[in-house]
């Protein structure tokens, strides 16, 4: 029944399904699930995982992004972040196919607007291009934060 309460969709990543499948490769990413991943890639992200160590070896970024922070917008709505910048204000998301649908699609963009209004900028990375081109998405996150930091 929350499935469907868009205002809870920045802290629960939607309402948790069952039965859940013993194994995580079987874990069908349309069904979302409330755990606490503070400072670590969403367990059943494929594509987070894969990103955290990619940026884990990489040794101009991995003191600097932290995996799914909690931020507050100027409005006091609070989101998690997948990836962030703390000091540059740097939110990357990391978008699975669940965020395709019109709502979800909907409710992203008023979550960019919150964050872009608190001064955060907001980059949207595919799945798709970290799961098939990992050095493709480390280096758009490393050109906005070199772009940031020319503005700091």
């Amino acid at each position: 029944a929350l499935a469907a309460h868009p205002e809870l969709a920045s802290v629960s990543y939607g309402a948790l399904q069952l039965p859940l499948p013993e194994r995580r490769e079987e874990f069908d990413s349309s069904v979302q699930v409330v755990v606490d991943c503070k400072g670590s890639p969403h367990p059943f992200s494929l594509a987070e995982k894969k990103l955290a160590e990619r940026v884990a070896a990489d040794p101009q970024l991995k003191d600097l992004l932290e995996f799914n922070q909690v931020l507050q917008s100027v409005t006091g709505q609070s989101f998690r972040a997948d990836l962030l910048w703390r000091e540059g204000k740097v939110v990357v998301e990391v978008d699975g196919p669940e965020h395709c649908s019109r709502d979800r699609y909907y409710q992203d963009r008023l979550r960019d607007y919150q964050l872009l209004i608190s001064g955060y900028l907001v980059l949207r990375i595919p799945n798709d291009l970290v799961m098939s081109d990992c050095e493709r998405a480390v280096e758009m996150i490393r050109k906005v934060i070199q772009q940031q930091r020319s503005r700091l």
